[in-house]
């Protein structure tokens, strides 16, 4: 019966929302209360349809859905996360069900790259980005820009907006003028790229690492390391303080990040791309989280055995030692868009909510 399957799939949604905390302000059916909104569900031989209503009629918490809303032709804004599927034999079935919810909603956050912030790294990308996009100045730029210019575009072309998209990314513009607000009390005049840019003369023609030094690309691979994890800590305590225990980067944590940035000889060709070889090295307890990242040149890299490292890990973490795993990445280096921490955030986020089933589908690159 259609009422009796949506009561039990808002009582399990009910549960979930109190079980992960904050986190169900951005992805759970909730009013501003922290009410589940009500559900209408319609069951035909094998499948169920559900949707949540977030229109502004008063209705019981669980009804039949309407013939006209189906998840191929919804005709109304007012009827959230329309979903068809079999729901199983299993008397669970509701939990599973809500649980889709919530993980396709989050995915889709992650995959967008839309987890909100307000401060730290990512933040700090986010206005450089606008900033460079807004005065027309290209991704190589690394000077200052002065907050006199972004002011003055604000206030002729941005005026009365709340939100401006520039290709692929969605920008606030009253966060924006709030930093920008706060950087002038603080009596700083000029917006500077958060990470070091190139330092040498970029031909046409060139690969996007090619005006780098060797000296200024491990400087820049440093910083957007430490950063990343800064910028993860933050979001993890922010946004999933209910998951902590058990996301492994998290639980790792504190370490050493140990690291070789690997340069190939010079070529013309793309196998002159960096390569960067790197492990987290578990510390104690207490201790201060760090960044060691070294240049070697090809075939100098010293693979460390995982196997040491998961013996060490399980020794120092006994609470978690029954799921934590070690893991010892070697990749290209990917640092060279204008949001370099952002995305090794979202990857150890994205891997962490993965192996606990909060996730599903691949993350993807996301290209501005």
């Amino acid at each position: 019966p259609a009422l009796q399957s949506g009561k039990r799939i808002h009582s399990t949604m009910e549960s979930w929302v109190k079980g992960i905390g904050v986190l169900s302000k951005l992805i759970a059916p909730i009013d501003e209360d922290n009410n589940v909104l009500p559900i209408a569900v319609k069951v035909t031989e094998d499948r169920v349809i559900s949707s949540w209503y977030n229109g502004n009629k008063k209705i019981p918490n669980v009804n039949e859905l309407p013939d006209e809303i189906h998840p191929l032709n919804n005709v109304s804004r007012d009827w959230l996360n329309i979903r068809g599927a079999r729901p199983g034999r299993q008397s669970a079935w509701a939990w599973r069900w809500s649980l889709d919810d919530l993980t396709s909603r989050l995915s889709k956050i992650l995959k967008n790259r839309l987890l909100p912030v307000d401060k730290g790294p990512i933040f700090q990308e986010e206005i450089w980005d606008m900033a460079l996009k807004l005065t027309n100045r290209g991704s190589y730029y690394s000077g200052e820009i002065k907050l006199e210019e972004l002011e003055e575009i604000m206030e002729l072309r941005l005026k009365g907006y709340d939100k401006l998209q520039i290709r692929n990314t969605v920008y606030e513009i009253s966060k924006i003028k709030r930093n920008l607000q706060s950087l002038r009390k603080l009596g700083i005049t000029s917006l500077q790229s958060p990470w070091p840019g190139p330092d040498l003369n970029f031909n046409s023609g060139g690969w996007v690492w090619s005006p780098y030094s060797n000296d200024r690309l491990l400087e820049r691979t440093r910083v957007v390391y430490s950063k990343a994890i800064e910028a993860y800590l933050q979001l993890v305590d922010d946004l999933f303080p209910m998951f902590k225990n058990r996301m492994e980067i998290y639980n790792t944590l504190p370490a050493k990040l140990i690291g070789q940035l690997e340069i190939p000889p010079a070529s013309k060709g793309y196998s002159s791309h960096p390569g960067l070889d790197w492990y987290f090295d578990p510390l104690p307890n207490g201790s201060k989280t760090s960044i060691e990242i070294s240049l070697v040149l090809t075939g100098q890299v010293n693979h460390e055995k995982v196997s040491t490292l998961y013996d060490k890990l399980r020794l120092l973490r006994p609470k978690a030692a029954e799921w934590i795993s070690s893991h010892h990445t070697s990749q290209l280096l990917d640092i060279f868009n204008n949001f370099p921490v952002r995305e090794i955030v979202y990857n150890w986020l994205w891997n962490d909510l993965k192996r606990i089933s909060w996730v599903d589908g691949i993350l993807g690159h996301r290209y501005e």
